[in-house]
């Protein structure tokens, strides 16, 4: 078989090492082996690359003395408590140590091996045109995690966009355009421009402008309202395209009910809506949820499609949108959302559906909890950076995968909104075609 070098990414070891299999070997992706989670497992080894019988692969590109201390404690735990023992892979792209200090960790059964050595000089791996390939093997790492975890899905304003409810830029402009509140006729251009195009900051302006206006306090109305008008006063319930809502929903009710909760940055209920009140419960404050319904964590606040739905003190219509909102949740770490995404992120596998990744708070708490087994995943859209050529639009894109790592995400690249539904439907609602035992 054609072999390909190996570059940045454990996506390409993994493709390399399988692309030189013979077809009679078996292999399985992103399962536990005595115990020890690891990236591929080889029961008869590999003849081409000396990999022997029974040998469990783990892929770091950078090696660094913590990683070979930690892989070779939990695998020496497990051989000394395990009958069934297995070898040991730790592979790695480049080290921030030298050679020798690699070496004294081996043993017959655990081998720190780098790429080059493992695999040898190969043909350039063209990374920007096979990106399908990569997205295919992080589908299938995915299920893997799927079956042997719990999962949590966070849900972005994409998720809603694309059932016909505004991004939180039109929101924005949606706000400042009303009539009744903005009679002076500010123009939102310039608002961007004075508030460093950031929109957590246009929100705090506008917000400011909305609770200091005399029509404001004429009418009563608060920015919370005026914030919930903006929002679905023009939503049509039969309109727009809610495939990826349903997708969501039927994953949810799917009887493996693989799915735990879901976590959502957006105001709507529209997913409550999908799945039933019988069945779902919006969750906006610190409370209990009920018992036997599914949680869905609104921790951004919850502006139900009909307030007269709110029910009791399930329900909390506030919502977090600007600047001094998001330095509240900063000052206080033990805030419910806070807490609720944390033990998700720690505990469980975590799929992000309709963000950008831009949110601060978000990526302050990826920052905190990440681990070296990446087991989050992240849907992104692949768009091209305007300012760029062909070429620069590619080398930022793995640029964004790479930062997308380090934040212990797997990038799950798409072209359009469209694809999304089939997406999640190969990793949660069908079973995987590629050759695993």
């Amino acid at each position: 078989m054609a072999g390909t070098e190996i570059i940045d990414t454990e996506r390409k070891l993994l493709g390399v090492i399988i692309k030189n299999l013979h077809q009679e070997e078996p292999y399985k992706l992103y399962s536990a082996v005595g115990g020890m989670f690891v990236d591929l497992y080889l029961p008869n080894g590999c003849k081409s690359m000396g990999i022997p019988s029974n040998t469990a692969i783990e892929y770091k590109n950078t090696l660094l003395f913590d990683t070979i201390y930690r892989c070779k404690k939990t695998y020496q735990a497990i051989i000394n408590n395990n009958q069934d023992a297995f070898n040991f892979y730790l592979v790695y792209g480049t080290a921030d140590m030298p050679e020798d200090g690699i070496r004294q960790y081996e043993n017959d059964n655990f081998k720190v091996v780098q790429v080059k050595k493992l695999i040898g000089q190969k043909t350039a791996y063209k990374i920007d045109d096979d990106w399908k390939e990569v997205r295919n093997d992080n589908i299938n790492k995915a299920k893997g995690m799927v079956e042997s975890r719990g999962v949590v899905l966070f849900l972005g304003a994409g998720v809603s966009i694309s059932a016909g409810l505004p991004s939180w830029d039109t929101l924005l402009q949606r706000l400042l355009a009303n009539e009744e509140l903005n009679e002076d006729g500010i123009n939102y251009t310039c608002i961007d421009e004075k508030c460093f195009h950031s929109s957590i900051i246009i929100a705090r302006y506008i917000r400011e402008g909305i609770e200091k206006s005399k029509h404001s306090d004429f009418l009563g109305w608060s920015f919370t309202e005026a914030l919930r008008d903006a929002l679905w006063d023009e939503y049509d319930p039969k309109k727009g395209n809610h495939s990826l809502i349903n997708t969501i929903a039927e994953i949810i009710k799917d009887e493996s009910r693989p799915v735990n909760s879901v976590i959502t940055y957006n105001y709507d209920d529209l997913l409550e809506r999908t799945l039933g009140e019988d069945f779902a419960q919006p969750i906006g404050k610190d409370n209990d949820i009920e018992r036997n319904k599914f949680p869905i964590y609104h921790v951004h606040g919850i502006l139900p499609y009909n307030e007269k739905e709110k029910t009791g003190d399930t329900v909390a219509s506030t919502a977090v949108i600007s600047e001094d909102d998001y330095h509240k949740l900063y000052e206080k770490a033990f805030h419910w959302s806070n807490v609720e995404q944390l033990h998700a992120l720690q505990r469980c596998t975590c799929f992000f559906i309709g963000f950008s990744m831009s949110d601060p708070n978000l990526r302050r708490m990826l920052d905190t909890t990440k681990t070296n087994d990446e087991r989050h995943f992240v849907f992104l859209r692949r768009g091209d950076f305007s300012i760029c050529n062909k070429f620069k639009n590619k080398e930022n894109m793995r640029i964004q995968e790479q930062i997308m790592n380090k934040l212990g995400l797997n990038v799950i690249w798409f072209e359009t909104f469209e694809e999304l539904p089939g997406l999640l439907e190969q990793i949660f609602l069908k079973k995987s075609s590629a050759k695993l035992i």
